[in-house]
């Protein structure tokens, strides 16, 4: 959990403070600058309206993740909306919403979480476009993915995994337009402010491969099928067990939902590090 203080909070404070954290290498840091710049501005503005009492910064800090991760329970209802019928919906949303991990975990500064939100309205424009079938839609749909990338690097399997998966349905126009969508969200705000901080595009997305590539076994080694067990505990049995059964039950239908969760699972099962 230290990065809930340490990648954030800590840094951004320190930035306000003056100091140059993450600049003081020779390198680009592997971390994003985006996130945690966000709350360098804020840091910075509360600063300037003479709020600097630590308690209270992080109260403010807590309150807003608060009311952005509601966006989970809005678009986890809509999307489920678009593939089901409005008495699932409200399941979907009241379990978002009540389950334990999700308001613990919400208010928290990890990104792990804080790329939810984004997620979600992608693939909810995305299912939108899939019924209209209209490109600036499916861009919508890309750059919101691509915007999900620049709080967590990882969420680029989900995109990646969709995209692969109109190559196997030779969508070929969704497949260009939504691609298009994601490179421009991910150039706009990654690509750019690493270009104007460390001189080339995604420099920090660049040093975070190398990072994991290196110390890929310097963290928490587990066997290929632990997250697979993290999930079936946290969701608590037999609520997981059933969940776990829907999702083998229906995943030919909801294959644009299923597949990316598939890859997603399946790379972070293969990588070493299971922390």
């Amino acid at each position: 959990m230290s990065d809930d203080h340490f990648v954030v909070i800590h840094v951004a404070q320190r930035w306000v403070d003056g100091y140059d954290n993450w600049f003081n290498s020779d390198k680009a840091s592997h971390f994003s600058l985006v996130y945690t710049g966000l709350h360098y501005l804020f840091f910075s503005v509360l600063k300037k309206i003479g709020i600097t009492d630590p308690q209270l910064k992080m109260f403010l800090v807590r309150f807003i993740h608060a009311f952005y991760s509601l966006l989970i329970v809005i678009y986890g209802y809509l999307i489920t909306l678009k593939l089901s019928d409005n008495k699932i919906a409200k399941r979907v949303g009241i379990f978002l919403a009540l389950f334990w991990f999700m308001p613990f975990m919400s208010v928290r500064n990890l990104g792990e979480i804080v790329c939810i939100p984004p997620i979600l309205i992608g693939y909810y424009i995305l299912l939108l476009a899939e019924e209209k079938n209209k490109i600036k839609l499916w861009m919508m749909a890309g750059i919101i993915f691509g915007l999900a990338f620049a709080i967590r690097y990882q969420t680029l399997i989900i995109p990646g995994s969709i995209g692969l998966l109109f190559i196997f349905q030779k969508k070929w126009n969704s497949l260009i337009f939504f691609a298009t969508g994601v490179l421009i969200g991910m150039f706009c705000l990654q690509g750019i402010v690493d270009w104007i901080a460390w001189g080339y595009p995604f420099a920090s997305f660049y040093q975070y491969v190398l990072y994991n590539l290196d110390h890929r076994y310097d963290y928490v080694v587990g066997p290929w099928y632990r997250y697979i067990l993290i999930i079936l505990g946290v969701l608590i049995p037999p609520v997981s067990i059933f969940l776990l059964q829907g999702v083998g039950r229906m995943w030919k239908r909801l294959v644009i939902l299923t597949f990316p969760l598939f890859i997603f699972f399946l790379v972070h099962s293969f990588l070493p590090n299971k922390q």
